[in-house]
């Protein structure tokens, strides 16, 4: 039995349990829907750890590197002649996409065009787009590179945005907005303006 995993990692370690009897033989098959990636594991083989506790861990080797999709990890223990494995399917996600991310806006843009953020306003809004659910980190540096502020939201709906109304006014100068997406395999982007 195991349980689900979102990785962005081409070569995760996964972990189950079962139920050891002396003389019984375990086994790991992972293999993509369609069979086009298919690796067979048995416990001793230095990959797949049959452990004490009725858990087993499996890491994958370099040599058989999972791209991404999705993946069907299956158990299965022999016991004389009988063999018993999981029901259970599509337990592993292989992400390795770097999410979207822009930094689209700020409020009120009073430059010589409206998104070229150059601003009259020193309490701004600042928006952007990202992959819906990922983590924005905006962080806002001056000329200096001293981190005036640095925040994290979770991007929804495809959009997020910080609103600076409520703070002290920025002085006038020249400032670098940074927003960093990390979704939830783990991989991440950048955006500067």
């Amino acid at each position: 039995r195991r349980s689900s995993d979102l990785t962005n990692s081409e070569t995760p370690t996964l972990t189950g349990t079962w139920t050891y009897i002396s003389g019984d033989v375990l086994s790991v098959l992972v293999a993509n829907s369609g069979n086009t990636v298919s690796h067979t594991y048995t416990a001793g083989d230095g990959h797949l750890v049959a452990n004490s506790d009725n858990t087993w861990t499996l890491t994958i080797p370099a040599s058989d590197t999972l791209p991404a999709n999705t993946y069907n990890v299956t158990a299965t223990v022999t016991r004389n002649s009988a063999t018993a494995s999981d029901t259970t399917s599509a337990e592993l996600v292989v992400d390795t996409a770097a999410p979207s991310v822009e930094i689209t806006q700020i409020s009120n843009d009073s430059g010589s065009s409206s998104s070229d953020f150059v601003t009259n306003d020193n309490s701004l809004i600042f928006s952007g787009s990202a992959e819906t659910d990922s983590n924005v980190l905006i962080t806002l540096k001056d000329a200096a590179n001293n981190t005036i502020f640095t925040t994290t939201v979770v991007a929804s709906g495809g959009v997020w945005s910080i609103d600076r109304n409520d703070q002290t006014d920025l002085p006038d100068g020249h400032y670098t907005l940074t927003a960093t997406a990390t979704d939830a395999a783990g991989n991440s982007a950048t955006d500067v303006q």
